[in-house]
């Protein structure tokens, strides 16, 4: 995140979780199934105009951002088994279809996940820009909203989807921005990614994501920076 848009984001002092993911919730959930950008559109749209060196940089940020990641779930998320999985599979997913189309740690896929096709105690997440949320709105249901949206929050953030593809929740973390984590808190560049060009990144979350799991029975969570 830019010093622009971090400053842009303290003054609109977003509410970034609701309450939505309740007491109940937590007891179901089993798994968490974390959906990687490969940025193969990107990469594709890229190779296509010829600029192939920008190509292989979207690329490299792909594996940058998905190494992050695991990183950060490995290190710092066990309140559930985690699993992965490629945007390009997320029709899969959508249908249950998770022999072969999930992974594990290391990115190998999994004849024989434990999770089934009759679960529906998961979250999904994956890293992006929400959809506008208020504390009292429990799950965003209107799919209209899923293409554009001018009240969506500002930036980035890891996005919570329930079994439905619905999105229950949305997390920011505005304690630190890309410049602070370099100078201040190089111990967390672990996990986090910054591309140099393109609109690409990801952001510690894993910590907060069980946090807000543990302690979402009637919390509200607020992350402001003053």
């Amino acid at each position: 995140m830019k010093p622009f848009g971090l400053i842009l984001t303290c003054i609109i002092s977003l509410i970034f979780i609701s309450k939505s993911t309740t007491a109940a919730d937590v007891k179901k959930i089993k798994y968490l199934l974390i959906q990687i950008n490969t940025q193969t559109n990107k990469i594709e749209a890229l190779n296509k105009a010829h600029y192939s060196d920008k190509a292989m940089e979207a690329q490299k940020d792909a594996i940058g951002v998905r190494t992050a990641i695991k990183n950060d779930f490995k290190d710092n998320f066990s309140y559930c088994k985690v699993y992965y999985f490629n945007d390009t599979d997320a029709d899969k997913i959508k249908n249950k279809e998770f022999t072969n189309a999930l992974r594990d740690g290391d990115g190998n896929l999994i004849a024989n996940p434990e999770i089934s096709n009759n679960d529906t105690n998961y979250l999904i997440a994956y890293w992006g820009y929400p959809l506008s949320q208020t504390r009292y709105r429990e799950t965003v249901t209107d799919t209209s909203t899923y293409t554009a949206n001018s009240d969506a929050p500002y930036g980035q953030g890891l996005v919570l989807l329930n079994y439905k593809f619905l999105q229950k929740d949305y997390i920011y973390n505005f304690q630190y921005d890309e410049y602070g984590i370099k100078l201040f808190h190089r111990k967390l560049l672990k996990y986090c990614y910054f591309s140099k060009h393109f609109d690409i990144e990801y952001f510690v979350s894993a910590k907060n994501l069980e946090n807000l799991i543990l302690k979402s029975d009637n919390v509200k969570y607020r992350n402001r920076m003053y």
